[in-house]
């Protein structure tokens, strides 16, 4: 089971119509069955992000 603290801070980078996007807000829900993150971003928006990320752990 995915763990998370909802109510902090994140910034997701997204490349949307061939340019980068990010997306600054609050974690609100995560969907894990669908892969989906619900994030409420800075102006009260809550936008869906499906996760199709391939997540490297630099050291």
């Amino acid at each position: 089971m995915l763990h998370t603290d909802y109510g902090l801070p994140v910034i997701f980078t997204l490349w949307v119509d061939s340019f980068f996007e990010e997306v600054e807000g609050i974690f609100h829900y995560i969907n894990e069955v669908k892969k989906m993150v619900h994030v409420v971003d800075i102006y009260g928006n809550v936008q869906i992000i499906k996760l199709w990320v391939r997540c490297q752990v630099c050291k």
